[in-house]
């Protein structure tokens, strides 16, 4: 044996029902903040441990249940260690407030929600696919496209996006 990769996985369901979120058949009230994964003097490369550190601060000393993953690919050891914790995540494509006028920039997005959801499926903590760059105007084309990808890859998770702009 060259290779062995371990993959841990869960199930759970979630459901929405008017103004309620179930989480295994049970009502949940979702209180959470967002995350960004950058600290002084390190920036992007904290290790293990504080990322993980990270998960457990948002669970067990702020009483989150839920982290908003803001608009980039997290480190994998926080998302596990939230599968860990219970810790219900909504991660999303990388992007802020711009949508490129290029077709091949909105080929990315798409390659992007691709991606996303291609590496953290297996992972139960995840229960909201955020498919919009973070609080950008509409491009209903490009949505459509980001929402059907990510729905063809995992029909069992409901798909979102941040807003900024009035009426939007």
């Amino acid at each position: 044996v060259q290779d062995v990769q371990e993959v841990k996985f869960g199930f759970r369901t979630i459901e929405w029902r008017a103004n309620e979120f179930l989480l295994n058949g049970e009502k949940v009230f979702l209180r959470g903040l967002n995350r960004h994964q950058c600290w002084p003097y390190i920036g992007y490369a904290a290790p293990e441990s504080m990322q993980r550190e990270d998960a457990r601060i948002l669970k067990e000393e702020l009483s989150c249940v839920a982290v908003r993953t803001s608009h980039y690919p997290q480190s994998h050891h926080f998302i596990d260690e939230c599968d860990r914790l219970g810790l219900l995540v909504f991660t999303e494509i990388p992007g802020w407030q711009h949508i490129g006028s290029a077709a091949a920039w909105r080929e990315q997005c798409v390659e992007n929600t691709r991606e996303m959801v291609l590496q953290y499926r297996n992972h139960p903590s995840i229960v909201f696919w955020g498919v919009r760059v973070n609080e950008s105007g509409d491009n209903d084309e490009l949505y459509r496209r980001t929402n059907e990808v990510a729905h063809d890859l995992d029909p069992s998770r409901p798909t979102t996006g941040i807003r900024c702009i009035q009426m939007s």
